[in-house]
């Protein structure tokens, strides 16, 4: 693909592979994510492939996770839906977590 960039970073002993064709989506996960962005690109458990131009294998922009292809019905993604589809895609191939949403969390009682 032309024109693509990536970011690697590791999610609990995956290691993750983003591409995309956005810059604004890779600055994301590098702010999502800082102490997990790795320099070196790891073995690849998991890549994924945002890809927000109209030209590309499917004719409209897309998240593509392993052989599942998620078409946008608004242009551009927004940066939430892409994240949630990206997590929720992780969480089901962590085998050594249990991840909770923080906001279940209780402190000082």
């Amino acid at each position: 693909m032309v024109g693509v960039n990536e970011i690697s970073f590791s999610f609990f002993g995956l290691h993750v592979v983003v591409q995309s064709d956005a810059p604004r989506y890779l600055d994301l996960f590098a702010r999502l994510y800082p102490r997990a962005i790795s320099a070196p690109r790891p073995a690849s458990d998991f890549t994924f492939q945002i890809l927000t131009g109209s030209r590309n294998l499917f004719g409209a922009p897309a998240v593509v996770i392993g052989d599942d292809v998620y078409p946008f019905l608004i242009s551009p993604p927004r940066l939430d839906y892409i994240h949630s589809l990206v997590l929720e895609a992780l969480q089901q191939r962590l085998t050594s977590h249990f991840v909770i949403d923080a906001g279940v969390v209780s402190r000082c009682g």
